[in-house]
C-alpha cells in the first residue's frame, strides 16, 4: 500500500517476538530502500543473513540497494553470493549485468544478460538491457532487434518500446519514431514526440505539441529548448518553462582558485583514462575523440568522490547567485538530484557536433587539459539556442566561451552546445557531466 512506516513498524514488532526472523529483516530492507535509506537498509540485509548465510533473496537485494548507492563492485559481490546459493537465479545474472554497464563493461553486461536468458528465455527485460549495452556499442540495427524480442514477449513493455523509438529518432527515422512515441502519454515519450515534429519540419504539428506540453504543465530542458529553437524557426514565441534568457544563467568558474586542480583533476583523470576497467563507447556527436562509457562518478570511486565535492559545491554557489530569478530552471530546481558524467578526451582536429542532454537540468564541463590555441576561438565551447545544421539564427543567439585548463563551465540543459575544432598534438580532455533530476 506504500504505508512503509507502518510497514517498518510491524516488522520491528514482528522482530521483538521472533529476534532470529531473517524473512522479516529482508522485508524490512525493502521498505528502507524504497524510503532511499540504503545504508540502513544494507544492514537489514545483513542482520538477514547473519540469521541465514543462504539466503539468496536478502544478497540479490542487497546487491539492489548498493548499486543504488553506486556501489557497483560491492553490488557485484552481493549478486555473485545469491548466485553462488541459487545459480538458476535469472534476476542476479541481469542484474550483475546492469552493474557491469554502469561500470562502462559493455562486452561483460551482454555476457551476463546471455546467461539470464540461458536459465529464462522469455525474460523481457533481459532482452530490453541487452539492447541497451548494443546500443551504447553502436551497434544499432542489433540493438532494435533485442528491444522488438522484449516487445514480443511483453507487448505492454513500455520502457522497451521507448528505447526502441529513441533508436529510430537517432537513425533519423523520424516518421516511425513519432508512431511509437505517440503511443505513451508520459513525459519522455511526448518530449521525443516534439522533437520528431521539428526534425520533420511540421511545423503545426510541432507547434500544437509544443503548445500541448506547456499547457499539461510539464518543464523540462527539452521543452525549454524548443521553445527557444520555435521562435527562431518559425517565428513563434510560445511562453517558456525552462529559461527564457538561458545566455544569463552562463557560468564560467576557475577552478584553479578553488582547489587543487592538478592533484584533484589532472593527474587523476591521466590515471582514469589509462585504467584498462574503464571502458569507451560510441558517441555519434564526436569527431577524433574517445568518451568513457557509464557514469564516471560510480566507477573510480575515492577519486571521482573528490570530483563530484566540487561539483556539487558549485551547483549549489550556482543556485544562490540566481536565487531571486523567477526562471522555471531556478524556481523548479530539483530537491533530489544525481551526477551523471564522462570523460571526453579529442585529439588533433577533434569537434563535437551541436546537441543537448535531454535528462539534464544543468549541464557542465571541467577543462582538465586545453591545448595552446593556435587561433583566437580554437577549442572553445559554443552554447545555442538554435540548430547550426538548419543555417538559422545569428551572433546574438550564440554565445563562444573561452574555455583554458582549469575552467568549470555550468549552462542550462536547453541550451545546444558543440566545440570549435582545434590543431594540437596534445589531447583535450574534458570531464563533461549532467545534473539530472530524480
Amino acid at each position: 500500500q506504500g504505508k512503509l512506516e507502518e510497514a517498518i513498524e510491524a516488522y520491528t514488532k514482528a522482530l521483538a517476538i521472533k529476534p532470529d526472523y531473517a524473512d522479516a529483516f529482508n522485508n524490512m530492507g525493502i521498505a528502507l530502500k524504497d524510503q532511499a535509506k540504503l545504508d540502513e537498509a544494507v544492514e537489514a540485509y545483513q542482520r538477514a543473513i547473519s540469521i541465514k548465510p543462504d539466503y539468496a533473496g536478502a544478497y540479490y537485494n542487497m546487491g539492489n540497494a548498493l548499486k543504488e548507492e553506486g556501489k557497483l563492485k560491492e553490488a557485484i559481490e552481493a549478486y555473485k553470493k545469491a548466485l553462488a546459493i541459487k545459480p538458476d537465479f535469472a534476476g542476479g545474472h541481469n542484474n550483475i549485468g546492469n552493474a557491469l554497464k554502469d561500470q562502462g563493461k559493455l562486452e561483460e553486461a551482454i555476457e551476463a544478460y546471455k546467461k539470464a536468458l540461458a536459465i529464462k528465455p522469455d525474460y523481457a527485460e533481459a532482452h530490453n538491457n541487452i539492447g541497451n549495452a548494443l546500443k551504447d556499442q553502436g551497434k544499432l540495427e542489433e540493438a532494435i532487434e533485442a528491444y522488438n524480442k522484449a516487445i514480443s514477449i511483453q507487448p505492454d513493455y513500455a520502457e522497451a518500446a521507448t528505447n526502441s523509438a529513441i533508436l529510430f529518432f537517432e537513425s533519423k527515422r523520424f516518421e516511425e519514431a513519432a508512431k511509437l512515441f505517440s503511443m505513451d502519454d508520459s513525459i519522455k515519450n511526448q518530449s521525443y514526440l516534439l522533437k520528431c515534429f521539428y526534425e520533420l519540419d511540421t511545423k503545426s504539428k510541432f507547434s500544437n505539441q509544443l503548445d500541448y506540453l506547456i499547457k499539461r504543465g510539464e518543464n523540462n530542458c527539452v521543452i525549454g529548448s524548443y521553445a527557444c529553437r520555435a521562435a527562431i524557426r518559425y517565428g513563434i514565441d510560445p511562453e517558456n518553462p525552462f529559461c527564457n534568457e538561458p545566455f544569463k544563467y552562463v557560468k564560467k568558474i576557475d577552478l584553479t582558485k578553488k582547489c587543487d586542480f592538478k592533484k584533484i583533476f589532472v593527474e587523476n583523470a591521466a590515471s582514469v583514462l589509462s585504467n584498462s576497467e574503464v571502458s569507451h563507447k560510441a558517441q555519434g556527436h564526436l569527431k577524433n575523440g574517445i568518451q568513457t562509457s557509464g557514469n564516471i562518478f560510480t566507477q573510480v570511486g575515492s577519486v571521482t568522490n573528490l570530483w563530484k565535492d566540487v561539483i556539487r559545491a558549485e551547483l549549489t554557489n550556482y543556485k544562490n547567485i540566481f536565487c531571486d530569478s523567477e526562471e522555471g530552471l531556478i524556481q523548479d530546481w530539483p530537491l533530489d538530484y544525481s551526477l551523471y558524467g564522462w570523460l571526453v578526451s579529442m585529439k588533433n582536429g577533434g569537434e563535437l557536433s551541436a546537441h543537448i542532454h535531454d535528462e539534464g537540468w544543468i549541464t557542465g564541463s571541467i577543462y582538465i587539459n586545453v591545448p595552446p590555441k593556435s587561433k583566437k576561438d580554437s577549442g572553445n565551447l559554443v552554447v545555442a539556442t538554435h540548430d547550426p545544421k538548419y543555417g538559422k539564427g545569428n551572433t546574438k543567439d550564440t554565445k563562444s566561451i573561452d574555455v583554458v585548463t582549469g575552467s568549470l563551465c555550468l549552462f542550462p540543459s536547453s541550451l545546444l552546445h558543440y566545440t570549435i575544432p582545434f590543431e594540437s598534438n596534445e589531447d583535450r580532455i574534458v570531464l563533461a557531466f549532467d545534473m539530472i533530476p530524480n
